[in-house]
This record gives C-alpha cells, structure tokens and sequence, in this order.
C-alpha cells in the first residue's frame, strides 16, 4: 500500500504573517504562513504556524493560557502536516471554516474559522469554482 509522505523540509522557508480578528480574548491571534512552490512553480502554503501576540493575555489565568497554546500547536501541526503532504488547500479549508467560538457578524467567528479565511485569502477560490469561471472564460 503507498501512503501519503511530507514533503523535506528546507531551512529556511519564506512566511507572511496574517492577523486573525475576533473580538474576544483571542483577540492577538497571528498565523504565519510558509510558503514554497508548488510542483507547477506557483506560490503555495507549506506550513503553517499560530502564536499569541504582544500583551493582550497579561490578565489571562496562565494554566488556560497554557492549554489553548497546546491546542493551537496541535492544529499548527496537523494543518502543517497536510499541507507538506500536498493536501490540496481547499480540503483543510473546507474542515476548518465555520467554527464559532464567540459569534461576530463582521469577522473571524473561531481560531480555526480565522485560518481557513487566511488560507482562501493566499490560495484564491474553491478549485471548482476557479475552473468554472475558466471554463466561462473569466
């Protein structure tokens, strides 16, 4: 049976750093997303990562804190693991988008909801929907 393996890592990786924007105590969230090319040469998401940002949990109760740290790394992981792995970007995409952890009407509704709009904003539509609009001549 042939199974699915990572891609090298290389050491050093180019990355853009995204902000995720909920409303909430998560609110300094950051994703940073590595990015190589693809086997056609087009930039693509290689690995990602999510870290807290600047002060804004200095109030939090730090065991919590803790948690949600492993919980974030974990995700970082696996979502990295996919991508290296050449999971296509709209599967991730489609597995993270519309968690809701603190509803908001204008913006990131979860962490994971946060990263699948980071990840739809780098790679463009869904894949069907790109090849429609080519086959419509857009």
């Amino acid at each position: 049976m042939d199974y699915v393996t990572p891609r090298d890592r290389p050491r050093t990786v180019p990355a853009i750093t995204y902000p995720i924007h909920l409303e909430t105590p998560h609110s300094g969230i950051l994703v940073i997303l590595g990015i190589l090319p693809d086997d056609e040469g087009k930039d693509a998401p290689f690995e990602l990562f999510v870290e807290y940002s600047g002060e804004v949990y200095a109030d939090y109760d730090p065991e919590h804190l803790h948690d949600n740290r492993v919980h974030l790394d974990a995700i970082s992981r696996l979502i990295s693991l996919c991508l290296r792995s050449r999971i296509h970007s709209d599967e991730i995409i489609k597995q993270l988008a519309g968690f809701v952890c603190h509803p908001k009407i204008n913006g990131d509704r979860s962490i994971p909801d946060g990263i699948s709009r980071i990840l739809r904003e780098f790679v463009g539509p869904p894949l069907k929907l790109k090849e429609a609009e080519d086959a419509a001549g857009k």
